[in-house]
């Protein structure tokens, strides 16, 4: 009904700035965290609604066939892992948490190797990236000139996009905005209501700190998909 079509015949995409799989595979990442902090704060009936829904959610992450959204999902495990159980626990839970996602997987995720024809030309964009940072390592080639300088072809990968067009300067205040607003959700996650407050306070305080463990586990899925995506310029 949108008219999006499959891309390569079996990934699912949508359109506009969702054109690629790999882009709506990355919001839809980013949006689990989301659906579970609402579903948390429901009655039982809309609860299981909520959870039927990052069911589907969870069913077209695996449509798009994105071995980058898979990662990024099994970043947001182990980091939800060391949050909640602290760093010794998760390494028992997060097997059990993994499994199902290792099983599910993708049939693009079994093609995962330096040696496959995707994860080659990537490798290759990001050796050209951090040669390009080499030639020009204060202001970078210029916003939107790596594909000039790469055949054509994009760096598949914000962080190395970022250095290699940006360089050293643009690249610490591109890195700054998001170490700043990583250090801010950790601040709001571990900060505990000041003592004394009347209950009120401490319980609306409590629910301050539920959002922004939300926030925090779609952050962790976000950069993983940056990782393998040239995202560097969307907000």
């Amino acid at each position: 009904w949108t008219g999006a079509t499959l891309s390569q015949e079996t990934r699912i995409r949508y359109i506009g700035f969702l054109h690629d799989p790999n882009d709506l595979a990355m919001a839809l990442v980013m949006v689990m965290p989301m659906i579970f902090y609402l579903a948390a704060r429901r009655g039982l009936i809309l609860r299981f609604l909520y959870y039927a829904v990052v069911a589907v959610i969870g069913y077209a992450i695996y449509l798009t066939n994105s071995r980058g959204a898979i990662l990024a999902v099994g970043a947001m495990l182990v980091f939800y892992g060391v949050v909640r159980y602290g760093l010794t626990k998760s390494f028992i839970v997060l097997p059990i948490l993994a499994a199902p996602l290792l099983a599910l997987a993708p049939s693009r995720v079994a093609d995962i190797s330096a040696d496959e024809a995707s994860a080659e030309g990537r490798i290759e964009a990001w050796y050209q990236g951090f040669q390009l940072l080499i030639s020009h390592p204060i202001f970078g080639v210029g916003k939107g000139l790596f594909a000039d300088k790469n055949g054509g072809l994009t760096a598949h990968n914000s962080f190395v996009l970022a250095f290699a067009e940006l360089g050293l300067i643009g690249y610490f205040v591109w890195v700054s905005i998001l170490a700043l607003s990583w250090l801010m959700l950790h601040r709001l996650v571990f900060s505990e209501a000041p003592s004394g407050v009347p209950p009120k306070i401490v319980a609306e305080w409590e629910e301050i700190r539920a959002a922004a463990r939300a926030l925090w586990y779609g952050y962790v899925g976000g950069l993983g998909c940056a990782f393998f995506l040239s995202r560097t310029y969307v907000v």
